[in-house]
């Protein structure tokens, strides 16, 4: 992440701590960035050369004035007026980044064949939040590569107990039993 999202970023997100609006914002913060992810076409425009300041401003005000928090549209608009417009997906993350280190909430990501059900997902949150000690905010993907079993990602390790992933140490093993050399 570079210098300017975690300054700016970690400036709005403080703000808001100040301010107590952090739950309210990130609601926000992650609409906008989700807006933004579907039509790249925006922050192109708001950063070109060739469209003015007033036009940006007026484009600013017709999109997001009345539908966001004063904060977060004040934001937008010093982004768009700086030239950094294509860096507020960025400044987005490092806010949910700080929102979650100051919550203790870790992303979990849980890689499985086929889709879990909530059970499979409660239980799984459940596991990881005994061993890390952190809540967790899964994000569930499914692999059919998998073939069965699970891949979670969390705190920056991994837990991996899928069927690929035995083929491939029973794979080295024998390679390792035949060759003697391990790859």
């Amino acid at each position: 992440m570079d210098k300017l999202a975690m300054e700016y970023g970690g400036g709005l997100f403080e703000l808001a701590e100040e301010e107590k609006l952090s739950e309210q914002l990130l609601d926000q913060v992650r609409a906008l960035a989700a807006i933004f992810k579907e039509n790249p076409g925006y922050a192109r425009l708001m950063d070109s050369h060739s469209v003015t300041r007033a036009e940006k401003t007026e484009l600013i005000r017709t999109a997001f004035d009345g539908r966001i928090h004063p904060y977060l549209y004040n934001f937008v608009c010093l982004m768009a007026d700086r030239g950094y417009f294509s860096s507020i997906p960025a400044c987005f993350e490092r806010f949910e980044e700080c929102y979650r280190q100051s919550r203790g909430i870790i992303v979990v990501k849980v890689t499985s064949a086929v889709a879990l059900t909530e059970e499979q997902k409660s239980r799984v949150q459940a596991s990881v939040e005994r061993k890390t000690g952190k809540r967790a905010e899964m994000q569930c993907v499914v692999d059919p590569d998998l073939i069965a079993g699970l891949r979670v990602e969390a705190d920056g390790k991994l837990f991996e107990n899928s069927a690929k992933s035995k083929f491939e140490e029973i794979r080295r093993l024998l390679q390792t039993a035949v060759t003697g050399e391990n790859t």
